[in-house]
């Protein structure tokens, strides 16, 4: 849905959407002369929007500026008129780009056939990205792009609500071409050396910080498992799991967790090895925990009728579940339930034997 907002200091357009994220919202596009990767995607409808309140003007030229591009690698066919850069030469196309993005930063196919050009491995995905978000700052940088907007005396500047709006848009804009990116780069094959693999894992930690989608993250998992050492993770979670199993023999410890266990690494590493190690590997090794597990390492009481599951334990089922099939997840599904009843009744039940033994003396 793209908005128009008028003001009585000017105008400004908006894209939104009732459900999905802009990532996964899709639509009508208004240009059917694109043949570029998700075509239709919202992003799309929301770079037109962002163009347009930038510099009405500049996006008529970077609207020029490509089809006089496709114009020049039309060959014989509508195919390759529809996509010139697999007819053009390379540096060609790049530099057209450039010149096209450096007129309209939110041109979303300019974006993503200068991308094609690139390497398309993680490495080259890095520095795609960088090259993003130098063109678009969020925050403030955006308001500094939106001053250098001309004015036009029946539409104006726009005020503090369309730049605000303008802000969030672009915000929203960079995320979704940014994980777009890392997705593509998820498809290919690595092979790194473990420096390139530390390298990779410092700069995706920082674009995981500043990125809502999840592409990012999984990213930084795999570079975090690729620069530790996939046996190294493995023989953390192992060891956590092994104390945990031994401190739960006792059952008079069935309702604490044992203090020495760190879950949330055992929980990080178990989540980079989901996404370094085949799944053939995984599921074996992950049914082994899952049956296994005590359940005190499961649960623990919240209150008087509901449990509240631990780190390691929601992070091993989940992942479990992500990849066994239909039986065996609703198997898992039904003995998670049961292990909550039992830790629940367990609590109620050390909660009455201690009210039983410390009633009050009646004064007399």
């Amino acid at each position: 849905l793209m908005t128009t907002h008028f003001t009585g200091n000017g105008c400004w357009l908006s894209v939104g959407q009732s459900v999905d994220t802009l990532k996964a919202t899709t639509g009508f596009w208004y240009f059917r002369d694109s043949s570029a990767p998700r075509t239709g995607n919202a992003e799309y409808h929301s770079g037109l929007a962002l163009s347009m309140n930038l510099d009405y003007e500049k996006f008529i030229d970077s609207r020029f500026a490509m089809n006089i591009y496709k114009l020049a690698g039309a060959g014989s066919s509508p195919e390759e008129a529809a996509d010139p850069s697999g007819t053009l030469p390379k540096a060609f196309t790049q530099t057209a780009m450039r010149t096209v993005l450096k007129a309209n930063p939110f041109y979303t196919e300019a974006w993503y056939t200068l991308f094609k050009q690139e390497p398309q491995d993680l490495m080259g995905a890095t520095k795609m990205v960088d090259e993003v978000r130098e063109a678009l700052p969020d925050g403030m940088g955006i308001r500094k792009l939106w001053k250098t907007r001309k004015y036009v005396p029946s539409v104006g500047r726009g005020d503090k609500n369309g730049k605000d709006m303008l802000a969030n848009h672009t915000r929203e804009y960079v995320n979704v071409l940014c994980s777009v990116i890392l997705e593509n780069a998820l498809k290919q094959e690595y092979d790194y050396k473990t420096f390139q693999w530390t390298e990779l894992m410092s700069w995706l930690k920082s674009e995981s910080k500043r990125n809502s989608y999840p592409e990012p993250q999984a990213a930084y998992q795999i570079a975090y498992a690729k620069a530790q050492g996939t046996d190294r993770l493995k023989r953390t979670v192992d060891r956590g799991f092994k104390k945990a199993a031994s401190f739960y023999r006792d059952e008079n410890n069935a309702l604490n967790a044992p203090k020495d266990v760190d879950q949330e690494e055992m929980s990080f590493s178990l989540d980079a090895l989901c996404q370094a190690l085949p799944k053939e590997e995984l599921i074996p090794w992950m049914k082994n925990m899952v049956d296994t597990c005590p359940d005190g390492f499961k649960y623990k009481p919240k209150n008087k009728k509901e449990t509240k599951i631990h780190p390691f334990y929601d992070t091993l089922t989940k992942n479990y579940m992500s990849l066994a099939d239909e039986s065996e997840k609703s198997r898992v599904k039904t003995e998670m339930k049961d292990a909550s009843d039992r830790i629940l009744e367990l609590s109620q039940k050390k909660k009455g034997d201690g009210e039983s033994s410390s009633g009050r003396r009646r004064r007399r």
